[in-house]
């Protein structure tokens, strides 16, 4: 009778310590409410230029000739021969402290702050007194963002696109882990030398039409343990441990019971 209520104890003590890395189907789901808060206002975000972003401007017109100076070339290298080679490369343009870059016969350029189409439309209004119809492309080189903590992928992610939205972010670091805690996801953002931190619950669809629905350029997303991970501890790496001393302990005691 002692034995069997010795077992059960233990046992119950097992099941205790196992339902502490229990997860609720509440903390893993994803914009809960989105089916109660449709439709979602229009989110038409479009990046801003910030200091030391690398654009990269191309200018076309109708006679190349005349737009070539505009378009900053660099050579392709054979990394064999280190001999030049024909095929070449657009260079980008380094967006200074103050805000501006320098362009061939426009001089300084103020483009912090705005976005990539403004520029566009700014550099096409003033390369029409030199040039017959140009036609000017800008796009970012550095738009990277990083993503730690409990997600599959955890790492620093370079995008060609212009913008790329949280969830997009990441589904590119293979999704959170079980543990992940989906209610309050950061966001590191800087904003002209200061940091900023944005919180966002992705259980509930609030956030997509916040300032953190999309990325800006070097943003740093860190997803947190959920509760069941941080009150665990680390139980469930030492999960085999434990019931293996469970298991002696009340091995050890049915000898004595017995020997008794």
């Amino acid at each position: 009778m002692k034995i069997a209520k010795l077992k059960s104890l233990i046992l119950l003590l097992v099941l205790s310590a196992l339902s502490f890395s229990c997860t609720t189907r509440k903390q893993i789901v994803y914009v809960q409410d989105i089916s109660e808060n449709l439709p979602v206002e229009n989110n038409n975000y479009e990046v801003t230029i910030k200091p030391d972003d690398l654009l990269r401007i191309t200018v076309t017109t109708d006679d190349m000739t005349t737009a070539q100076q505009y378009n900053k070339f660099v050579p392709a290298i054979n990394q064999n021969t280190t001999q030049i080679v024909s095929q070449q490369m657009l260079d980008g343009y380094l967006v200074k402290p103050d805000g501006t870059i320098t362009f061939p016969e426009l001089g300084e350029i103020l483009v912090k702050g705005k976005t990539l189409m403004e520029v566009s439309e700014l550099l096409t209004s003033k390369l029409s007194k030199y040039l017959k119809q140009p036609d000017v492309e800008v796009r970012l080189l550095n738009f990277k963002f990083t993503v730690v903590g409990e997600v599959n992928r955890p790492g620093t992610y370079d995008f060609k696109d212009n913008r790329i939205s949280l969830i997009q972010a990441l589904g590119y670091a293979g999704d959170l882990t079980i543990d992940g805690k989906r209610d309050e996801i950061l966001i590191i953002r800087d904003n002209e030398g200061n940091q900023e931190t944005l919180k966002v619950d992705l259980t509930s669809s609030a956030f997509i039409n916040s300032e953190a629905y999309y990325l800006e350029q070097n943003d740093t997303v860190i997803v947190q343990p959920n509760g069941a991970k941080a009150s665990s501890g680390g139980y469930t790496r030492y999960a085999g441990v434990f019931v293996s001393i469970a298991s002696l302990v009340l091995s050890v005691i049915i000898l004595v019971t017995r020997n008794n």
